[in-house]
């Protein structure tokens, strides 16, 4: 479980939603949903603020999971890792700018991006098989 997901599970036991317990602790909703985002990258009064009124400690807090899991056997070197799970703690906004760079980079490096290679073959399967029906129906 990481941070946000247990500030998430603490909040939830509370019996109020995100938008209360945040108009309750006197901090604006979108900042507190921004902070169950990412919660490192939150100011440190809010964390301790948030702390208090969840009843627990920043060290708490901070005993569980700074990185989301990566599940599934995806083989990925040991090396890879750190940049991978800071991928995984970005937004969903920089996800795809990042996303996006990286594809840049790798068009430039004469490299394609996966979705762009899957997305041409499925265009030339679908063009083989339009061909091929219509040289059936000229037969």
């Amino acid at each position: 479980m990481t941070r946000e997901e247990y500030l998430r599970s603490l909040i939830k036991n509370t019996g109020q939603n995100i938008k209360e317990f945040a108009h309750n602790l006197g901090i604006p909703y979108t900042t507190l949903l921004s902070m169950l985002k990412n919660i490192g990258g939150s100011s440190v009064d809010s964390v301790i603020k948030i702390c208090k009124a969840l009843n627990i400690t920043v060290e708490q807090l901070s005993e569980y999971d700074l990185n989301p899991k990566i599940e599934g056997n995806l083989n990925i070197p040991e090396d890879d890792m750190p940049i991978i799970k800071k991928f995984l703690n970005l937004t969903e906004r920089n996800k795809i700018k990042i996303e996006g760079q990286i594809d840049a980079y790798l068009k430039e490096q004469g490299q394609y991006d996966t979705v762009e290679v899957m997305s041409q073959i499925v265009d030339d399967d679908a063009a083989y098989i339009k061909n091929n029906a219509q040289i059936k129906t000229m037969v």
